[in-house]
């Protein structure tokens, strides 16, 4: 890993836990040598949701540097002209969560971005547990006309009580030079094609080497048996182990469980008598 994404993850580590909107000016003048601190204050667009809002900076892409593509108009943020990329922080009057208020949020930010008639921004709500979404929005021209990028998409949750990795890796490791490149760091396509590509070839390298209890018959044919019984239980292994880890990043089961030290002290005389019905 280069110098620069250390130093970055490592300023993203901090924050995750001990938050502040101004270690954010550390974090972006690593990532854009055109990042400028502008702190200002938005207190105009406070309410019942949202208090204490600043603006932390902006990211000027300047002609050259960030080449047209579609679909932005000539004057969006395509890149014919100099265009600036808001940095904004806000404080939720609620506790954050992986499902909550990201409509309202993202809402925020575009109207922001319309009054300042800007077409991108990085929006930053945290509560104050050290919880905060990061999420960027932005403009896309069809002809005349001016849309803004969905709200589900191109934000990411963080809190130090996950593992945080996808962010750490999309936005720690990003290249933040270009503003297509800041959106590919937003983009979790790459993260996704890279976890199904390392799980099929994890489950090709175990169905040599697994084996499963043959209490049931697949086939009258005993290769073809052990081949479906193998795929079928490996398959079944696989989503229950994702399902467990979907809910432990949830926070719904205890870490400890993944702890083989702990795991020790839990599990006892496991396959004391190598029954089936201990994987059942």
């Amino acid at each position: 890993m280069p110098e620069s994404h250390n130093s970055t993850r490592k300023i993203l580590d901090v924050l995750i836990n001990d938050f502040s909107p101004d270690k954010f000016v550390h974090f972006f003048r690593e990532k854009n040598r055109s990042f400028a601190p502008r702190k200002e204050e938005l207190f105009q667009y406070d309410d019942e949701y949202f208090k204490n809002g600043i603006k932390i900076g902006e990211i000027q892409f300047t002609q050259g540097k960030n080449p047209p593509s579609p679909p932005f108009s000539k004057g969006g943020m395509g890149g014919f002209v100099d265009e600036k990329m808001l940095i904004c922080a806000f404080e939720a009057s609620q506790p954050l969560s992986e499902r909550s208020g990201k409509k309202a949020q993202y809402e925020k930010g575009k109207k922001i971005l319309k009054d300042s008639q800007s077409d991108a921004g990085i929006f930053i709500f945290h509560d104050t547990d050290n919880n905060f979404r990061f999420s960027l929005i932005y403009a896309e021209y069809l002809g005349v006309r001016r849309r803004f990028s969905y709200f589900k998409r191109l934000t990411f949750f963080v809190s130090p009580r996950l593992t945080n990795k996808t962010f750490l890796q999309q936005i720690g490791e990003g290249d933040f030079s270009l503003f297509e490149s800041i959106k590919e760091a937003f983009s979790i396509e790459p993260v996704t094609r890279q976890f199904y590509g390392e799980l099929q070839h994890w489950y090709f390298w175990a169905m040599d080497k697994i084996k499963f209890p043959d209490d049931y018959k697949y086939s009258n044919d005993s290769a073809k048996d052990k081949e479906i019984r193998n795929a079928t239980n490996l398959i079944r292994l696989i989503t229950r182990i994702i399902f467990i880890r979907f809910l432990t990043e949830k926070g719904l089961i205890p870490p400890e469980l993944f702890s083989r030290e702990k795991l020790g002290r839990i599990i006892k005389d496991f396959m004391k008598g190598r029954k089936a019905s201990n994987f059942s």
